[in-house]
């Protein structure tokens, strides 16, 4: 993150060991958002600031006004109510948990000195300048400048994984001038620093330590410890606190997540608008022609005594169009569903207990179950067009083993006798016998360049999984290997290497820009001076004085071999020299451009040794999974930080790349012009035949690429079956991911380092793999689990089922809504235009909050294939990947359905209720309270119904929680229809016993549900048969197999038929109803593809 000139200018001055530092931000924690005073008109504000809550509010505040509101303000005030309740609630519960975890931090006791007196107190009491006592495996409350290690020690091992996700351990230095005093001398230490001011850059630290006595200490990050970091390795560390509170580094950098929307949100928020302008268009045509008919003709109805009450013909007449307008706007304010949005809520919750209970993707050997961190984006699951996963960890397991060892023109472990070194013998008589003094030097540079950490002898802690592979071989060499206080001592028996010791001078940690690490050693007892690097090769060739023949040829033979490649180099100094490098390496420590400079002039002109190999097998079934995920449609692109030889022989092993096309490389030049390099692949591209796919590979170049050949390269890319890129930088990984989602295509990253946080951040899907890395980039996931081959099942399975059920329901809530609204319109025939509302206020009240809310939610049970059908043709996978489930045509027949129903529903209410001789079973007429309870119940039975057909697998609780629904509207509308106190039911006063007890109203209301369930019926079946979608063929013959008692994924080489072949997308194409949104299909095809 780039840091602004002032923050690096700005310092602040703050005394040690003094309570005088109180004008500094306190170490208290806070990330809950509420308190009692602000919770309602904060949760309200945030509520109010969706379009559709704002727009249920204003219909709410319009109807109080009664001479304009149609029906009972409580009609919507109580469904409003009831949804924000439910909001306060779940915000309450996550702004209580986050509150008691911000109080477990804040309330954690720590020893700390101030004032020459230690003390114990809450870390939220720590301030600026306190001198805080650690011990192992304790976290950091705020963030530090380190000032001891017990044991004199000349460092102490930081876990950075909450701050970048990295499980590698990072060395910290004390201070120079404090680093040898006792506990006293700390206890008693006095004195002042100035630091630069609080900034967001996570590893900088820049400013000066002035003791009381006069002695002074540059700072820098070497000495600089951040809050939230673990301390390993040392037992007792002394560090003064330099930032507290939200002026700590990892406060800085805390960002609210971003705000992900679904595709399916983007395309209902579409809908809402199209169905608001439809509202809007209803109530002008309707008022205008309303204003017209009681001008001009209801001073006929001599029944509405206008001769007592006035003529609303009098009233002015933009007046007159304005309430009627209001009144009609109000009378459809329910076309969109408010219940849909706390309806949509409820579902993602369920997909989600699902997924993170689900038994496939729970790993047993390690019994971590899948995370669920983000609920809301489970429809894109469904809709992946483009994955981008890193390599280490994630394809593969991050379990290295040394492998192989090249030094010059030999290869150790690499024969017909040996595929490991560790099998090798000629290495062993190599070293016994002295026969090359290089195998020497490449022994001693792996035993000492590195960042293991021993323990009475034994590997303790390592900040890389590779150099932990390393050390491991070279025991199993027979290599007896330790580090105490900054000495190294080797010997070995099998090998005839006598104890020697080394003192480290100075250490120049690895970094991702300048991908290697050196250490600098005295040979104690001689005059001996050595430099060893280790690093990626080509840095290591970048740093050596020349590279020996079959360099090269060795890296593509290794890596071609899948494993990961190390390049060994060292460089002998005299005393002389090594002083004067470690005098040089301390004076630029504190300027970072200066020290990378001054890292290279001294690595330079080393002897280029060999390289190191280590293997990291796949993970089980990577290979199955990325053809399955591509035979679903989904192109995988592969982006890692490795070299090209690598990343690529990982690749074919994964099957990321085939035979079956071309491979085409993009790596840095001199000899052409990227352009016009760009240029020929694409003429060299359309070249193709339309059936042959390509294979592309980047090996660096990616400044230009991302920039100034942005939308070429991007061009060729996307039309590549699966991309490589390697040597990529977290930044890199986050842009080009960027940059395929600004071509609106729906993109999942995944990833198990701190280093792929940035694209799983970016990413409409960030997937997470619990790896041997840490769980940082679990936490900054949406979803996470132990394996990639869960990936088959969380997009096949819980995405594509989510995407289908989501879809339909949300289609339906709007559906069911139409109708309603549909039918309060037609009965403005028989009112004279009054826009007097047909239904009673309790029914209008219930219709979307109670009485068709079950039915819709336990639709998230249903399966339009069954799993084993999925996974046997998962080209199917397109259906939610293309919307098929959700779009344009859909939302359309829906909306005629809609309509069908509505005008089923009213018309046969009208030739029964509306008929002058039509008369209840006592000889009473028929009154309007029992022609609307008799439509509203056959409406009820239709919701009932249409999702009872439209279900596709049906479970006891499906049939409890549909059918049970019509019981409860029966027993909720009985005792309803008993209160006549509440204003609310007034107009219902036995109603329902009337309706219920009379067998006319029956045969009214089973002749509305026939003509308006069968019709579509009737008519659906047909489609299905005469023109059906590839997935209804396929699900008719999942049934046929299932009603001859087989499995889904039978298949049988009897009479010399292989129904093996008939899984094959070829023999299931792709029909029009999948490969068009078109409205006008079949009458009119068209393809919008």
């Amino acid at each position: 993150m780039p840091i602004s000139f002032l923050s690096m200018t700005k310092y602040r001055i703050f005394s040690i060991n003094s309570d005088a530092n109180t004008s500094y931000c306190k170490n208290s924690i806070k990330n809950n958002k509420y308190n009692v005073f602000n919770f309602i008109p904060l949760v309200l504000m945030i509520q109010f600031s969706r379009f559709t809550n704002m727009y249920f509010l204003m219909v709410a505040a319009s109807q109080v006004f009664k001479e304009i509101s149609p029906v009972d303000l409580l009609t919507t005030w109580i469904p409003i109510f009831i949804i924000f309740v439910i909001t306060m609630i779940r915000e309450a519960f996550d702004d209580i948990k986050r509150r008691k975890e911000d109080s477990a931090l804040n309330h954690k006791k720590y020893h700390v000195i101030r004032s020459d007196q230690e003390i114990y107190i809450k870390s939220c009491l720590i301030q600026v300048g306190d001198i805080v006592i650690l011990h192992e495996n304790e976290k950091t409350p705020a963030d530090l400048i380190l000032l001891k290690v017990d044991g004199n020690l000349q460092a102490c091992s930081i876990q950075t994984s909450s701050l970048d996700g990295e499980t590698n351990l990072k060395d910290i230095y004390p201070i120079r001038i404090t680093k040898n005093k006792n506990y006293e001398e700390i206890r008693l230490l006095k004195g002042q620093i100035s630091c630069n001011t609080p900034n967001p850059e996570i590893y900088y630290l820049s400013g000066k330590i002035t003791l009381s006595n006069g002695e002074e200490c540059h700072l820098s990050k070497d000495n600089f410890i951040q809050f939230g970091t673990t301390i390993i390795n040392s037992h007792t560390i002394y560090g003064i606190v330099c930032y507290a509170g939200k002026d700590t580094k990892i406060a800085l950098n805390s960002q609210k997540a971003p705000v992900k929307w679904t595709k399916l949100e983007h395309f209902l928020d579409s809908c809402s608008l199209f169905v608001f302008t439809l509202q809007l268009i209803l109530a002008l045509t309707i008022g205008t022609y309303a204003n017209y008919y009681t001008e001009f003709h209801s001073q006929y109805f001599t029944y509405l005594r206008y001769d007592l009450y006035g003529d609303p013909g009098d009233i002015n007449g933009w007046k007159r169009w304005l309430f009627l307008f209001l009144r009609f706007f109000l009378l459809t304010t329910s076309m969109i569903p408010i219940s849909l949005k706390l309806t949509i809520d409820i579902c993602k919750f369920i997909y989600g207990f699902w997924i993170s209970h689900d038994l496939h993707l729970i790993d047993k050997n390690k019994r971590i179950k899948p995370l669920v961190n983000n609920s809301s984006v489970i429809e894109d699951l469904g809709a992946i067009e483009y994955m981008f996963v890193d390599k280490t960890g994630t394809l593969t397991e991050n379990v290295m083993k040394f492998k192989k060892l090249a030094v010059e023109s030999q290869i150790y472990g690499h024969s017909m006798d040996a595929d490991s070194i560790l099998l090798d013998n000629s290495f062993k008589s190599s070293i016994l016998n002295r026969e090359n003094e290089n195998d020497i030097m490449a022994l001693f540079c792996l035993s000492f360049c590195h960042t293991v950490k021993f323990k009475d002898s034994k590997i303790n802690i390592s900040n890389s999984p590779e150099d932990t592979a390393l050390i491991e071989g070279l025991i199993e060499l027979g290599v007896h290997l330790n580090f105490d206080e900054s000495v190294f001592t080797i010997e070995s028996e099998n090998l005839g290497i006598e104890r020697q010791e080394f003192q480290v001078i100075s250490i120049i940690p690895f970094s991702y820009e300048r991908k290697r690490m050196s250490v600098l050693l005295h040979k104690l007892n001689s005059e001996k001076y050595y430099l060893f690097s280790k690093g990626s090769p080509d840095s290591i060739a970048n740093i050596s004085k020349s590279k020996y023949s079959n360099y090269d040829l060795q890296i593509n033979q290794l890596a071609s071999l899948g494993y990961r490649i190390l390049g060994l180099s060292y460089r002998t100094l005299s005393e002389e020299e090594a002083v004067s490098v470690s005098q040089y390496l301390s004076r630029s420590m504190n300027d970072d451009a200066e020290y990378k400079d001054a890292t290279f002039q001294v690595e330079q002109n080393s002897e280029l040794l060999g390289i190191a190999a280590v293997e990291d097998r796949l993970q089980e079934k990577t290979g199955e999974t990325i053809e399955i995920l591509r035979q679903a449609g989904i192109k995988i692109w592969m982006i890692t930080g490795d070299i090209f030889q690598t990343a690529c022989n990982i690749s074919f092993s994964a099957r990321l790349i085939g035979n079956d096309g071309p491979f085409i490389l993009i790596k840095e030049t001199d000899e052409y012009d990227l352009g016009q390099v760009l240029d020929n692949i694409e003429s060299f591209i359309d070249s193709l035949p339309k059936t042959e796919s390509f294979y592309l590979a980047i090996d660096d170049f990616y400044d230009l690429l991302l920039n100034d050949y942005k939308e070429q390269f991007f061009r060729i890319a996307m039309k590549a079956k699966s991309v490589i890129c390697s040597r990529a930088s977290p930044n890199i990984k986050a842009d080009v991911v960027k940059c395929i989602k600004d071509k609106k295509k729906i993109t999942l990253a995944i990833g198990d380092g701190g280093n792929d946080i940035p694209m799983i951040s970016i990413a409409h899907i960030g997937v997470g793999i619990i790896g041997r890395e840490g769980r940082q980039a679990a936490a900054a996931s949406d979803f996470a689990f132990t394996n990639f081959r869960f990936l088959t099942r969380l997009l096949l399975i819980h995405g594509r089922y989510s995407m289908h059920r989501t879809s339909w329901l949300t289609q339906f809530c709007f559906y069911k809504s139409a109708i309603f609204c549909l039918i309060q319109v037609l009965y403005m025939t028989q009112n004279a235009w009054s826009a007097s509302s047909y239904f009673n206020n309790f029914n209008v009240m219930s219709y979307n909050a109670i009485f068709t809310i079950l039915p819709v939610i336990f639709y998230v049970q249903d399966k339009d294939m069954c799993e084993s059908s999925v996974l046997l043709h998962p080209y199917i996978y397109s259906d939610s990947q293309h919307s098929i489930f959700c779009n344009r045509r859909t939302f359309f027949w829906w909306y005629i359905r809609a309509f069908f129903q509505a005008f089923s529903l009213y018309s046969v209410s009208a030739v029964y209720v509306f008929d002058p001789e039509a008369t209840n079973v006592d000889g009473s007429a028929y009154s309007l309270d029992e022609a609307q309870q008799i439509t509203f119940s056959a409406l009820i039975l239709i919701v009932i119904l249409t999702v009872t057909l439209d279900s596709h697998h049906m479970t006891i609780l499906n049939l409890i929680f549909t059918w049970g629904n019509w019981i409860i509207f029966i027993l909720l509308s009985v005792v309803a229809n008993l209160v006549y106190s509440l204003e609310i039911t007034k107009d219902f006063y036995l109603v329902v016993w009337r309706v219920l007890t009379n067998p006319i109203d029956w045969i009214a209301m089973i002749t509305m549900v026939s003509l308006s369930v069968f019709v579509p019926f009737i008519l659906s079946t047909l489609k299905k048969t005469l023109y059906p979608s590839r997935t209804e063929r396929l699900h008719s013959i999942e049934i046929k197999k299932q009603s001859e008692f087989q499995p889904e994924y039978f298949v049988s080489n009897e009479k010399e038929i292989n129904d093996v072949l008939f899984l094959d997308e070829k023999y299931n194409p792709k029909t029009v109803w999948d490969k068009t949104h078109s409205i006008c299909y079949p009458f009119c095809p068209c393809s919008n593809h």
